[in-house]
């Protein structure tokens, strides 16, 4: 796991792990999801084309939305130590 917060200048924390990057985000206005709960991060996964690859060689991404609580957690423990990436 690398860390990579200086690349994503928006970024509160950005890890690369191979071909898996994850980014967090602070949210300027909070989000309430279906479930109802206020979110105030979001979680950007991201997966390269290879582990070698350069952070623009994006195959795919996808987002998720996390409270306070837990984006705290996540920036206390680490990224993909809160969070399993399949």
């Amino acid at each position: 796991m690398i860390d990579i917060t200086e690349q994503f200048e928006q970024s509160v924390k950005a890890e690369r792990d191979g071909a898996n990057v994850l980014i967090l985000y602070a949210l300027e206005i909070p989000r309430r999801p279906l479930n109802g709960k206020l979110c105030y991060y979001e979680l950007c996964h991201e997966w390269l084309k290879n582990a070698e690859a350069d952070l623009c060689e994006v195959q795919g991404s996808d987002f998720t939305l996390w409270n306070k609580k837990e984006g705290k957690e996540m920036l206390a423990k680490g990224l993909f130590a809160s969070v399993d990436v399949i």
